[in-house]
């Protein structure tokens, strides 16, 4: 046996994850212990193993109603006829008090006459979680009809809701809010339902010709549609059916009845060219758009190595290097905000050679409120390339 990730650990409101994946034939035999004691899996530990793929298994210890006197030091050990591997990871549970956790039950209540509907809890966090909406395990972005609302009410509490404009028939499904931060993370599930069923609809519709990005290691093909209901989607490249897993990532995405489709393909090579198609349908129809991944004529930008942080001085510095035959341009995100150049913030491009060039966000004195997850989106005239920082 293997473990193939290092052991990881999140809070579930009131419960401790570890999780971590493991490879081997045939399929292991996992023992939990705390120290060098054996762990007694029953209602307080709960374990599991679950196959994800051939020789890969998911491995799972949740410890219930955890309290102080759970930590310690935790060890998965993995066993066949082949041999024995271990894996270990600390808890301290003093370093999770952070974590969100909810402290009111979620509810839904309408507003505006009817004209909104709103998702709304109290979590209790520190730092400032981060929040993601899903409709039926779907994630929602924030804008169009979905709105999210944050608002801190006192240290480390926080009044957290999704606000639903124009709300029909197609919107009943089930909705979770994940907040996480550093600590952990927790989840609620609230459920939508509309007396009146759902009339009327409209077979799969593409809005906008396929796009190629080129992201690191690999490009992803995007797609853009309408239809009511939600349709099902499948890829395939020629005669071939493409199926979700390994070097393919299949993502949907939803805003009201606008559906975004992407295929990631990570790791491309020449092989991987030639003609792709997505099927999208209902019970409506269904509708197919076709596109041609010629990895010769793409000359959109390519990373070179990884984007770095380095500090110097007073200054956060993040760089990106990439490779284009023509001069790219470049915008900087903070979220979904485009970064803009200030006082304390200022941005620049630099020619390394004829065909690499490196683009830098350098931050001033930077402070808590600078802090999150930033992304540098690339183009030329073949096609854009992110990375995120």
């Amino acid at each position: 046996p293997k473990f193939t990730t290092k052991p990881s650990l999140r809070q579930d409101g009131k419960s401790i994850v570890f999780n971590c994946q493991l490879e081997g034939s045939p399929k292991p035999e996992i023992a939990w212990f705390r120290g060098d004691t054996a762990l007694e899996i029953g209602s307080h530990f709960v374990a599991s193993i679950t196959d994800v793929k051939a020789n890969t298994y998911d491995v799972k210890l949740e410890v219930k109603q955890a309290s102080a006197d759970d930590s310690g030091t935790y060890r998965a050990e993995a066993t066949n006829k082949h041999g024995k591997t271990a894996a270990n990871i600390n808890l301290n549970l003093q370093g999770m008090v952070g974590a969100p956790s909810f402290i009111q039950k979620p509810a839904i209540k309408q507003a505006d006459g009817g004209k909104k509907v709103i998702f709304e809890c109290k979590i209790k966090a520190d730092p400032k979680p981060f929040l993601t909406w899903f409709r039926d395990d779907i994630q929602l972005s924030d804008g169009g009809r979905y709105k999210y609302v944050e608002k801190e009410e006192s240290a480390g509490q926080y009044y957290v809701a999704l606000e639903l404009s124009d709300p029909q028939g197609v919107d009943a499904a089930t909705y979770k809010l994940n907040a996480r931060n550093e600590h952990g993370e927790s989840n609620a599930n609230l459920k939508l339902n509309f007396d009146a069923k759902p009339t009327g609809g409209s077979a799969p519709k593409f809005t906008a010709k396929p796009v190629i990005r080129q992201v690191p290691n690999g490009v992803v093909f995007e797609v853009r549609l309408t239809a009511d209901p939600a349709p099902s989607v499948a890829w395939s490249k020629g005669d071939a059916a493409i199926s979700d897993g390994g070097r393919f990532t299949m993502t949907t995405q939803t805003d009201g009845l606008s559906w975004t489709l992407l295929l990631q393909i990570s790791g491309v090579t020449t092989e991987d060219g030639g003609s792709y198609k997505v099927n999208a349908k209902n019970k409506h129809g269904e509708s197919n758009a076709n596109i041609n991944l010629n990895l010769e004529a793409i000359q959109m930008p390519k990373f070179v190595g990884a984007p770095s942080i380095s500090q110097q001085g007073s200054l956060t510095i993040m760089l990106v290097t990439v490779e284009s035959a023509s001069e790219p341009k470049a915008t900087w995100m903070k979220g979904s905000s485009q970064v803009s150049s200030s006082g304390r913030i200022s941005m620049s491009m630099k020619k390394v050679t004829t065909s690499q060039f490196g683009f830098s966000c350098e931050i001033k004195d930077a402070a808590a409120e600078d802090g999150g997850t930033y992304k540098c989106i690339v183009k030329n005239e073949g096609g854009e390339a992110v990375a995120n920082i």
